[in-house]
This record gives C-alpha cells, sequence and structure tokens, in this order.
C-alpha cells in the first residue's frame, strides 16, 4: 500500500476508517444500555474486548465482553445478585436487538468476576481456571469500557499497581518484568487453548479460521504490547507505571504505529498491511468464511500470509528489543 499525501499510509487510512465505524456501531449499543448502567453505580464497569475493543469490528463482529465488580470484602461483590441478572438480560436482549452473533456458550461468561479476585489470584492456580487471566490481559491490551468509565479506570490502575509494585524500590530502572511475564504466558495459554478447543472438533475449517485469526489478532494484542514495552526501555532507563497505563490507552495497532520511526518504518508498515489484508478477509459472515477454507489454494495463501505475519512481527520485536534490557528477560 503506498502512502497518502496526508503522510499517512494507506493501511493507516483504513485503520482509521474502521475504528471511527467502530465506534459509531459502539456507540449505538452504549445507548441502548444506558437505562441499566445505574445498576453498576460507581463499583461496577462493563468492558468490551475483541474487535470492538480493537477498533476494528466489522458488521460481522460479534460482541466480547466482561463484567467487573468491586467488593464489599472477598467474599461480598457490591453488583447485587438481581441487578447483575438484569444487567445480563439487558446485554442479551440488546445484542439480539442490534442483531449481533449471540453471545458463546450460552453467556457462562457474562458471569461477574471481582478486581480483588482478579489482584489477588494474580499467577495463582485458579487464575486462568477462573478465566481471571484472560479478562485481565485483555482489560490492559485490547479493552474498552461499554458502561462504567469510571470503575473501568480504576481497575486498569489497581491491576497496574500490582504490576508496578517493586516500582518505588527500583524507580530509577524498573523494568515491567512482571507483566511481560504474564504477557508471554498468555500468548501461551491462548496458542494451548486453540490446541485444546479444536483438537477434535468435528468441522475442520473451522479450526482453519480460528487458526488464521491465531496468527493474526490473537497473536498481535499480546506482542504490540510487547514490541511497546521494548520500545520504551529503547528511551528511558526505567518504565513507570504511567508510561504502562498509556499504552492500555493504545489499541494493538496504535501500538505499532507509536514506534514506527526512521529504522523501523519499513517493518511497521509491512505488518499494518498484512493485519488490513487479514481483516478485509475476514470481513464476511462466518458461514462464508468456512467455506473459503475448503479451497486447498486459498488456505495455503492464508497460512504463507499468517506465517509472513508472525515472522515479521518477531523480526521487529528484534529489532527493537535487543537493543533493550527488557529483551533478555524475554527469553530467558
Amino acid at each position: 500500500m503506498s502512502s497518502s499525501g496526508s503522510g499517512m499510509t494507506a493501511a493507516d487510512d483504513f485503520l482509521l476508517r474502521r475504528k471511527q465505524t467502530t465506534d459509531e456501531r459502539f456507540r449505538g449499543v452504549q445507548e441502548a444500555l444506558r437505562f441499566v448502567e445505574h445498576l453498576l453505580g460507581d463499583f461496577a464497569t462493563v468492558y468490551v474486548t475483541g474487535s470492538y475493543g480493537r477498533g476494528e469490528a466489522s458488521e460481522h463482529s460479534d460482541l466480547d465482553l466482561f463484567i467487573l465488580t468491586d467488593t464489599d470484602d472477598e467474599r461480598k461483590p457490591r453488583l447485587k445478585p438481581l441487578n447483575t441478572i438484569r444487567l445480563q438480560a439487558a446485554l442479551i436482549d440488546v445484542v439480539e436487538r442490534e442483531e449481533l452473533e449471540p453471545f458463546s456458550d450460552e453467556g457462562v461468561y457474562l458471569t461477574p468476576h471481582s478486581i480483588t479476585d482478579m489482584i489477588g489470584k494474580l499467577g495463582g492456580r485458579d487464575d486462568d481456571y477462573d478465566n481471571l487471566f484472560t479478562a485481565r490481559m485483555l482489560l490492559l491490551l485490547e479493552s474498552r469500557p461499554l458502561l462504567g468509565s469510571r470503575m473501568y479506570d480504576v481497575a486498569i490502575d489497581r491491576v497496574l499497581t500490582e504490576y508496578w509494585r517493586d516500582y518505588p524500590q527500583n524507580a530509577s530502572q524498573f523494568l515491567p518484568i512482571y507483566l511481560t511475564n504474564d504477557l508471554i504466558r498468555y500468548w501461551k495459554v491462548v496458542t494451548l487453548n486453540y490446541e485444546a478447543n479444536t483438537r477434535n472438533a468435528p468441522n475442520r475449517n473451522k479450526r482453519r479460521l480460528n487458526n488464521y485469526k491465531l496468527k493474526y489478532s490473537r497473536l498481535l494484542t499480546p506482542y504490540s504490547a510487547l514490541v511497546y514495552l521494548c520500545h520504551l526501555v529503547q528511551n528511558a532507563p526505567s518504565i513507570s507505571q504511567e508510561a504502562a497505563r498509556e499504552m492500555t490507552r493504545l489499541t494493538p495497532t496504535e501500538r505499532l504505529q507509536a514506534v514506527r520511526n526512521a529504522e523501523t518504518s519499513t517493518l511497521v508498515d509491512r505488518l499494518l498491511e498484512l493485519y488490513v489484508e487479514f481483516l478485509e478477509s475476514i470481513n464476511a459472515p462466518k458461514s462464508e468464511l468456512l467455506a473459503r477454507f475448503d479451497d486447498p489454494g486459498y488456505r495455503g495463501v492464508r497460512r504463507a500470509s499468517g506465517q509472513n505475519f508472525g515472522d515479521l512481527m518477531f523480526e521487529l520485536l528484534q529489532q527493537i528489543g535487543s537493543k533493550s534490557r527488557l529483551f533478555r528477560y524475554l527469553v530467558v
């Protein structure tokens, strides 16, 4: 894709326009839910992830979201049970009214999580089992508040404070090793979950489509953050919590754009071109997407494209990271 006269590449322009249309769809869902926002008060939030969180939703995208609550204590969520039911019912109704895909697994992921658990169980045996790990990673990496924006900000700040708990005594040379370990773990868990969930899938094309998405959007989410953090270390001896908070305000593609400079522009531009190609290729009804993967030639092209995207991401991480002290901890 060539560069436009404004200095933006065609990929940049596509991503900006897609973000604008995503914002418009998002605001429509948000407005339809205003009547239940009072149920959340200042002690709960509903945040979206996935394509809506990444700012790249199409007319065929579904709505992935999490409900997160504060607590009176470790045993009692402050979002009362009846209000939880009212909120869940409203979310289901709006998804149907907006003709979005139904929530997966009969809405099991609409079960509220608590911030106390999200932090207190970090790294423990229940972290992944209770889906707190995924909820926490996506909160930091690809989310935006649908309802309860105040508690959304509080939640991100409290999670980052846990990752930055050793900062005060290491302020002059702090590296977010705690967080980067979780970012790497997240990618490994995503790939392992893919194998577990598709190993015996009766529809081989569904496995192929999920593998294609794994190589693009699933990979970009954590590795854009790793690249961004290594970029920060290049320019400063220490990474503050405020700098990390700024990272959470960026979408994965915006993080790539943020590290683009004279040295990295070729790699970043190519990654964004490939990502736009990916977004265009999945902009179709799911039945049509699955049918495309029946064609061996199409599968081969998509497989090669995904492999190329991963190779370029690795090259970018090496180019930026090898010059930083953080890179070593990504490997050993």
